[in-house]
């Protein structure tokens, strides 16, 4: 008798155990996801910076499900770059700079000539500089910057300039390792400082981008006025391995507006590293406040990698254990102004690293101060950057989505011989592209309400599945007890 309830009871908990895992399987809508790498090189190693848009379909914020296959379809081994969570070491350093002949904002750096003549110190750094063609006097000059010293990336550029600048300076940025082969890093760079109604506008930094070089040349655009610069600073990143620039979405536009805020919903699982505003209409300014939604409480645990330009311009601390739904991010002013020689627009602003839902902008009066369109926004994030060795012939693959109990990541250490964390790991390039097909099959932007019955019903399907898998124990339960209690009464 005894036996027979214990073998009943065992049955009834084997079924609902079942129904619970049909229920979670049917939570989790993951699928493997698969695509072509390309490499250049012979290897054997190479180096792989995935793209942002793999995070919606990935089945961990993490990416610990990646992994790469060589041509025959076997596991080949992996490990993460820079995957330390600690805050990075950030020095900055005054630098020397030197006028030269103005070239203009031309395109073709790699034909301009210079004709530099230059003298250098023991440790290569410049002692002098100048052009063979004598500059005229009160002409607009273009500078070179000696960056010979920094170890590391260099993040971004901080301008003092004289007391009596006013406009708007746009400039572009080329980067070079002998002062004759030059590279542009960025064509698109301004100084602004604006004097308004007793207040003032300024816009002295520019992003490096986590370049390495020797030295930098700051090329004015035509239109620019003449700048007196005081002094430079350079922010740099002090590690061996060249930070992964950050990627940038296409504009998200804002789901749901009311008199004072407009809400976007953002990719999910896609770490937030920085945010554009794109305000529709110029001459627009207004203090607004940016606020997260942070993910449902059973989502994945999430480790905060900052982004060093965070950790630069904000130095505070995550919102991890933040017990609000919703998190303030940033108080800024947002604007849109024109200049007779350009544009001025508010600088991006560099945001925590975390995973949020959706994102809110909100205004200190009506949400129309922005511009009688809503503004979109785009995101940033930074690629998460991996090694892996090319054992196999190729084409290599990228798969993701779904866990496997083979080939997680190992350590740097135990997949390169001989790695030392003082040096750059020696790496073939590698590259990646998300199919279309796959990023625009991840989610079709739904306003806040809708998001919110949305999960209200993904909630009560829940629950109706598990009282359904009960029921239908509480039934076999009964069944097996009648069963039972009339062999019982048959044998008597």
């Amino acid at each position: 008798m005894n036996m027979s309830y214990r073998i009943i009871a065992f049955s009834v908990a084997l079924l609902l155990m079942q129904s619970s895992r049909v229920v979670l399987a049917l939570e989790t809508k993951n699928v493997v996801q698969q695509t072509t790498i390309s490499v250049v090189g012979p290897g054997p190693f190479y180096r792989l910076n995935l793209p942002v848009t793999i995070y919606p379909t990935a089945a961990h914020v993490d990416l610990r499900d990646v992994r790469i296959r060589n041509a025959s379809g076997n596991l080949v081994p992996h490990a993460w770059l820079n995957n330390e969570v600690a805050e990075p070491q950030i020095i900055s350093s005054n630098v020397a700079f030197y006028p030269i002949q103005a070239q203009g904002n031309r395109s073709d750096t790699e034909q301009s000539d210079l004709s530099l003549e230059f003298k250098q110190n023991a440790d290569g750094s410049l002692l002098s500089i100048r052009t063979k063609n004598a500059r005229p006097k009160q002409a607009k000059s273009d500078n070179i910057v000696d960056i010979s010293q920094i170890k590391g990336s260099v993040l971004q550029a901080r301008f003092e300039v004289d007391e009596n600048a006013e406009g708007l300076f746009p400039l572009s940025i080329d980067v070079s390792d002998d002062l004759s082969h030059w590279r542009n890093i960025s064509g698109d760079e301004q100084l602004a400082v604006l004097k308004r109604q007793g207040g003032k506008i300024e816009k002295l930094k520019v992003d490096l981008f986590g370049h390495h070089g020797k030295f930098l040349r700051l090329r004015w655009q035509e239109s620019a006025p003449a700048i007196t610069i005081k002094s430079i600073t350079i922010d740099s990143l002090q590690q061996n391995e060249m930070l992964a620039p950050l990627q940038w979405s296409d504009a998200i536009k804002a789901t749901n507006c009311t008199e004072n805020f407009c809400d976007y919903l953002l990719p999910a699982k896609t770490p937030l590293d920085s945010i554009r505003i794109n305000l529709s209409e110029p001459n627009t300014l207004a203090s607004i406040t940016v606020s997260g939604q942070l993910p449902p409480q059973n989502a994945d645990v999430y480790q905060y990698r900052h982004h060093p330009l965070y950790v630069l311009r904000h130095k505070r601390q995550p919102p991890a254990n933040a017990v609000a739904a919703q998190v303030v991010l940033a108080q800024t002013v947002s604007y849109r102004l024109t200049q007779s020689n350009g544009e001025v627009r508010s600088e991006n602003l560099s945001m925590d690293g975390g995973i949020y839902t959706h994102l809110r902008l909100q205004t200190q009066g009506p949400i129309n101060m922005l511009g009688q369109l809503a503004p979109n926004i785009q995101i940033a994030s930074t690629p998460r950057s991996l090694i892996f060795l090319g054992r196999g012939s190729a084409p290599f693959s990228l798969s993701w989505g779904v866990d496997e109990k083979q080939g997680n990541a190992l350590a740097l250490a135990t997949l390169v011989p001989g790695y030392q964390a003082d040096k750059a790991v020696s790496a073939d390039a590698a590259s990646v592209e998300i199919p279309l097909h796959i990023v625009s099959a991840v989610a079709t932007p739904v306003t806040s309400a809708e998001f919110s019955e949305k999960e209200k019903s993904a909630k009560s399907d829940r629950k109706l599945w598990l009282w359904a898998a009960l029921a239908g124990g509480l039934l076999l339960l009964a069944g097996m007890a009648w069963s039972l209690f009339k062999g019982m009464g048959k044998a008597e």
